[in-house]
């Protein structure tokens, strides 16, 4: 070898370990700067404890652990801390349907009473034409309708067949209205094709997959871990005090079920980001993961002027940031906020899970959107100040709602009809019985285990009350005055009650 060729083969090879040097420097730099701006954000927001996984170029990045994941026990959270990701679940359940479609043993697009002549819902056009799309896209029309699941002991396929009682909102197709109700039924439907649960489908045809072996589905599974974050709720005083994940949780797995950690989440956001494909692998076909990842109803137009109008797909919403496209969703239960970005022609994504409801979406979406800013070298927004402001601002309207509402209840009436008129059984189809007594003179409501003591309203109508939880209810006199049935609102669905 001449000394000519030497020396640049020399050269080159200096250059090179200045190159690697540098970019280890550079990445060692971005990842402190993370650092401070995640720590100073939990400051901020008071936030005990967070699981951030960032991918960059395609590849891994950072899957770090922040805080504490149990405020007596100071333990802390790491890369591996469960965490639940409430309703960024969907995403996996319309995956796992996905899944079906490519198999060829389910087509999405092709009405579901078709296929399954048990199927209905309250309206005839809705029954005969809703898709398994369409139910993962929230234009079925249907109210939203959590108390069928919330508290009620029903399991999964109870609330697939009392479907058809409970009541819509508006038209199949008319708009967006976010329903956890129909991804439970599509969960259903995923078990009835499969002929197994959905958990063990999706786990087996896509955490598996995807080497996701932290992730679980059932809370026990959470707590079996032993490396799980403790999630809290503040009390009247802002306090923060621990909550617990709510039994029922498991039957809307499909809605909101998944607990996993970051070092598995880094896997699932390759996998997004990839288009369906992980590790050189196909898992879903990358039409499919086009085809849930972009927009089918329109949530809402735009509202800042960073943030675009926002389209929902199946489990995912997208829209433009600051001109970049964007693919999220967000989570929340018992304490727990998260929140998924995909940018898709950028190579980025970022995934950010806190324990505390203290400061609700506004800490997760401060945190994701600042380091967005910062990763794609964009203009930092002050996010913190932002959402801080229109927290602020939201918990002092409802504040003032609730003194309005304690000043209207202050004097209440005389009800129209003796009291002893008011009390029996009340049934619902979908809902169950609500009982009506009186005790020591006053009018007392009984449903789902939780008990309200009513008070007379104008109109005929009676508030209850049972700590932080009320109830409207309005008595229907019939023609020969007795009351025949009681009516009240259900988030939006109004539900009749007929006497027994």
């Amino acid at each position: 070898m001449n000394k000519a060729l030497q020396l640049r083969i020399l050269i080159c090879s200096v250059f090179l370990l200045f190159l690697s040097c540098s970019t280890a420097q550079g990445k060692k730099d971005t990842l402190a700067a993370i650092d401070l701006k995640v720590e100073q954000l939990m400051d901020d927001f008071n936030i005990p404890g967070v699981s951030l996984a960032i991918v960059k170029d395609h590849k891994p990045f950072l899957a770090k652990g922040y805080g504490i994941r149990h405020l007596e026990t100071k333990a802390p959270v790491d890369e591996h801390t469960l965490f639940s990701i409430a309703s960024c679940s969907k995403a996996f359940t319309a995956a796992g349907l996905a899944h079906l479609v490519e198999a060829g043993r389910l087509d999405w697009e092709r009405p579901v009473s078709e296929f399954m002549p048990d199927f209905k819902m309250a309206d005839d056009y809705a029954t005969t034409n809703i898709t398994v799309k369409d139910m993962l896209a929230h234009r079925s029309g249907l109210a939203r309708n959590d108390l069928i699941w919330y508290n009620s002991g029903l399991d999964r396929f109870q609330i697939f067949d009392r479907l058809a009682y409970l009541p819509m909102s508006n038209p199949l197709y008319k708009n967006y209205e976010y329903n956890n109700v129909m991804y439970v039924v599509a969960g259903v439907i995923l078990e009835k094709i499969a002929a197994t649960s959905l958990e063990d489908y999706i786990t087996k045809n896509i955490l598996q997959l995807l080497e996701m072996k932290e992730t679980v589905w059932f809370n026990a599974d959470m707590k079996q871990s032993g490396n799980y974050a403790t999630s809290y709720l503040p009390d009247e005083e802002d306090n923060l005090i621990a909550s617990e994940l709510y039994p029922h949780g498991d039957v809307t797995a499909a809605a909101g079920g998944i607990k996993t950690s970051a070092q598995d989440m880094t896997n699932w956001l390759i996998f997004q980001l990839n288009k369906g494909t992980f590790k050189g692998r196909s898992i879903i076909a990358e039409k499919l993961v086009d085809e849930m990842q972009k927009g089918n109803v329109l949530i809402r137009d735009s509202n800042t002027k960073e943030i675009g109008a926002m389209a929902y797909g199946l489990g995912w919403a997208r829209y433009l940031y600051r001109g970049h496209d964007f693919v999220d969703h967000t989570g929340a239960r018992e304490g727990y906020w998260s929140q998924v970005n995909l940018l898709p022609k950028d190579g980025l994504a970022i995934y950010v899970n806190s324990n505390s409801g203290a400061a609700s979406t506004a800490f997760v979406e401060a945190l994701s959107y600042t380091l967005t800013d910062y990763l794609l070298g964009l203009p930092p927004i002050d996010w913190s100040q932002r959402n801080w402001e229109k927290q602020k601002k939201g918990e002092e309207e409802r504040a003032m709602m609730k003194a309005k509402m304690e000043e209207a209840l202050s004097s209440t009436l005389k009800p129209e009809k003796e009291v002893k008129a008011y009390t029996g059984t009340f049934q619902h189809p979908a809902y169950g019985n609500l009982v009506i007594s009186v005790e020591s003179g006053g009018i007392k409501a009984l449903f789902r285990g939780t008990e309200y003591l009513l008070l007379a309203q104008p109109g005929g109508l009676f508030f209850g009350k049972s700590g932080n939880e009320h109830i409207l209810l309005g008595f229907r006199i019939a023609a020969n005055g007795t009351i025949d049935s009681l009516q009240t609102d259900f988030q939006g669905a109004s539900v009749q009650f007929l006497k027994k």
